[in-house]
């Protein structure tokens, strides 16, 4: 329940609305409503392109604040013009600017951090710096909009090939793949993905490989990541996809006994407390291949595994795996997949320590479960 005190956003921005304050204008007391909303935002700035004068748009703007102070279409029974408001003293329209400022704190940092001697100048040049600033604001959230329902259609694309979005994943395979959906059957789809990583001699796979060292759960593999990467280079998917999935369970253990403390006798408990801590932290985008990678790896983690009864796990069981079941010829798709779950575990591990550092943690002496 809320306190009964408390107030909501919508309660703050009705007061802020009838912010009406006692001014005077020409001598004469009236009441204006110093609420700078975006309707006289964007009108001042329309005031000035028309008359390039700072003090004249503020005078109009003034008068508009005073004529509809409650938002309602302009009174007839208003006793001052717009006229008056323009022959108004220096003071008179100062002192309605500096109600305003003390009303808006990021205007109000901003109107003091301008050096000029001109209040109206410093005025439209703070409101200015706000706009462009709200501007940018909208234009990169706008292009993270895009960019995620454009990932997002990617991910809905791949989800029916067996994939789904991955960071590793280019941009300009992932359209090419999103614009033939309708005709690429499964195969082909392996095929493009797995042709990317064999370019070059698998250079991009390589990198990502390389990236991993940052990290000291992943640092103290090195040896193992590096055979593994030769394995999967010279078609050994089977040592790969061995190794890789077995040493998941490792660094995840490695990170929860650092980042967590006490790290779960289970180690899919340890990944969806970690994901737990993270998913807050993340844009959406993120949330959603992290929510994906995990639940793969999780169900190869805890997948039942019966000695009685082998062929009823799957291969990707990590029980199934070590004791030593998975006869069967593994696939590079598969192989390839370990290796890019495994760069998105690096990813997101990578990212909580960056939070924990922000927040003063002396990583990697203490947690950041907390």
């Amino acid at each position: 329940m809320n306190n009964s005190n408390s107030k909501d956003v919508t309660e703050i921005l009705l007061e802020r609305a009838r912010e009406v304050r006692p001014m005077k204008i020409s001598g004469i007391t009236c009441e204006i409503n110093v609420f700078f909303n975006c309707d006289r935002f964007n009108k001042y700035f329309n005031f000035y392109e028309e008359s390039n004068n700072f003090r004249n748009a503020f005078a109009r703007v003034a008068y508009l604040m005073y004529s509809n102070k409650n938002f309602e279409i302009e009174s007839t029974s208003n006793p001052l013009c717009e006229q008056e408001f323009i022959n108004a003293s220096d003071e008179e329209l100062v002192a309605i600017i500096n109600i305003i400022v003390k009303t808006d704190n990021d205007l109000k940092h901003e109107y003091y951090d301008i050096e000029r001697l001109d209040p109206f100048e410093k005025f439209y040049i703070a409101n200015r710096n706000i706009r462009n600033r709200n501007i940018k604001t909208t234009e990169k959230f706008i292009k993270a909009i895009e960019k995620f329902l454009t990932s997002k259609s990617h991910h809905d694309d791949l989800s029916k090939y067996g994939w789904f979005y991955l960071n590793a994943l280019p941009e300009e395979m992932l359209s090419d793949i999103s614009e033939r959906t309708n005709e690429l059957k499964k195969e082909e789809v392996d095929r493009i993905i797995v042709e990317y990583f064999r370019q070059d001699e698998c250079s991009e796979l390589i990198k990502i490989v390389e990236s991993w060292e940052t990290l000291p759960f992943f640092h103290s593999r090195k040896v193992v990541y590096d055979q593994v990467l030769i394995a999967h280079t010279q078609s050994l998917y089977n040592l790969s996809v061995t190794v890789l999935t077995l040493h998941m369970e490792g660094v995840i253990h490695d990170f929860a006994l650092t980042a967590l403390g006490e790290p779960k006798w289970k180690p899919e408990k340890n990944l969806e407390r970690i994901v737990e801590i993270i998913k807050n932290h993340l844009n959406v985008l993120d949330r959603l291949v992290l929510s994906n990678v995990s639940e793969c790896i999780c169900k190869a983690l805890s997948e039942n595994f019966d000695k009685a009864n082998p062929d009823a796990t799957s291969n990707k069981s990590r029980h199934k795996i070590a004791h030593g079941y998975v006869t069967d010829i593994e696939t590079e798709v598969n192989s390839l997949k370990c290796f890019l779950y495994t760069n998105e575990l690096w990813r997101a591990f990578s990212f909580i320590i960056t939070i924990a550092t922000q927040h003063g943690l002396d990583w990697p002496s203490q947690g950041v479960a907390g």
